[in-house]
């Protein structure tokens, strides 16, 4: 991984950020880390195997000046979220938490949240900024709860299998976009919409 990071920044991006599980030092050349974590002790063991301890003993011992939290909500865990953020906010190394929807990739399933659940997350969300280190902006929050950001995203791009595909791997999958829960994607539409808060969230970023 370190060597795919080291040749991106010679490649000359802007910013180089990575995605990880935490459960190997957090040590790197990255501007950005990025760890999932979907909820407390218990509920994140549950979703991910045992590992929430390790993870934070991790994020603990890191260096990194930029390390963020993202969290997946679902519904086994969607009731902790204040408390998580109450969690987060006593670890200095952790910056900030992203909060995504669970997507339904492969059908409906035992975690996926209905519209109007996800709503009043969102809503829920725009109340605890004003108390906790939450990354995802008041901008992209509010569109989030419109649903007015543009799907597909035509920046974006993932790899996958051998293949390339704009926006995720679910690109053609009507149904799936309509439940997409990634709401990064909400905060580049709100920031290419020039919409002030979302551009000073995105430069946290770096």
């Amino acid at each position: 991984m370190e060597d795919i990071v080291c040749y991106a920044k010679k490649k000359g991006y802007y910013a180089v950020i990575i995605y990880t599980n935490g459960t190997r030092p957090l040590e790197s050349e990255a501007d950005t880390i990025f760890v999932s974590v979907d909820g407390l002790l218990k509920t994140h063991d549950s979703l991910r195997g045992k590992s929430f301890n390790k993870i934070m003993g991790n994020i603990k011992q890191s260096g990194h000046p930029s390390i963020y939290i993202n969290y997946t909500i679902n519904s086994e865990n969607k009731d902790e979220i204040g408390d998580f953020c109450e969690y987060v906010d006593k670890i200095p190394q952790i910056k900030s938490t992203f909060f995504y929807f669970h997507t339904p990739y492969y059908g409906y399933d035992k975690l996926h949240l209905d519209i109007q659940t996800k709503n009043k997350i969102l809503v829920n969300l725009l109340r605890l900024k004003n108390q906790y280190k939450i990354l995802n902006s008041s901008a992209g929050l509010r569109s989030a709860i419109r649903n007015d950001w543009k799907k597909n995203s035509d920046i974006c791009v993932v790899y996958e299998g051998g293949k390339y595909f704009t926006c995720c791997r679910e690109n053609n999958n009507g149904a799936t976009c309509a439940e997409c829960g990634y709401l990064s994607y909400a905060e580049i539409d709100q920031t290419l919409k020039l919409k002030p808060g979302a551009i000073v969230n995105a430069l946290k970023y770096f």
